[in-house]
């Protein structure tokens, strides 16, 4: 369960940040994954970003556990209290990430934010895609940090491209056309396909870039 008692909240974490020692920041940091998210997420990008060891270990291991336990209350089994609760820990802790998301960021920064973002589902890829067509990420690194999702990942970014507007989506076609070529699982199409109609949408024909057979409603059912 999160700590009810951090020690501190949205508008007095730098002055408590700033009065702890070396060891107690390791200590906050490695307990933060446990914090409710949009309290945890402010010690966890102080360690990610520190230049001591201790604290940037801390930050990731914790990182993984606090998306974790946001992204429990997402799942298809929790209740409707526990899946808005996500949503709105989610879009909190996403905006932070992509607050830190820059130009001037080492690469293995930006892919660790983007990979962050997009296990965020939705809400994390929608940030994910604003970073690129804001450019705080160009087009190449875009690419790099594509290749560590997973396809239903890219079929999830790929949605955020498809509710942009004609101008951005005029500009990073080919980006978007040559993620759904080279869809090869049939699984993850049908998972996106499927949480595309719940929210009562139409298949964009955009995505008839996806390989027929993978689509085709007769062979899904096979």
């Amino acid at each position: 369960m999160p700590d009810s008692k951090p020690g501190f909240d949205l508008t007095t974490f730098e002055i408590y940040w700033a009065s702890l020692d070396p060891d107690a920041r390791t200590d906050l940091i490695a307990r933060a994954g446990f914090f409710h998210p949009p309290l945890g997420i402010l010690p966890i990008l102080e360690g990610l970003f520190s230049y001591h060891f201790s604290e940037r270990t801390a930050a990731k291991k914790s990182l993984k556990t606090l998306t974790g336990a946001v992204m429990e209350k997402l799942d298809k089994t929790a209740n409707r209290h526990d899946k808005k609760q996500g949503r709105a820990d989610a879009v909190r802790v996403s905006a932070k990430l992509y607050q830190h998301l820059s130009a001037e960021l080492p690469f293995a920064d930006k892919s660790m934010l983007v990979s962050t973002l997009m296990a965020l589902g939705g809400n994390g890829a929608f940030f994910a895609f604003k970073a690129l067509y804001q450019e705080r990420l160009s087009l190449d690194v875009m690419k790099k940090c594509i290749q560590n999702m997973n396809e239903y990942q890219r079929l999830v970014f790929v949605d955020q491209y498809l509710q942009a507007t004609p101008c951005i989506r005029l500009k990073y076609a080919a980006l978007f056309k040559s993620i759904l070529t080279n869809i090869k699982d049939r699984g993850p199409v049908i998972e996106f396909y499927a949480r595309l109609f719940d929210r009562k949408r139409d298949a964009d024909p955009f995505l008839n870039n996806i390989e027929p057979s993978l689509r085709d409603p007769e062979k899904i059912m096979d």
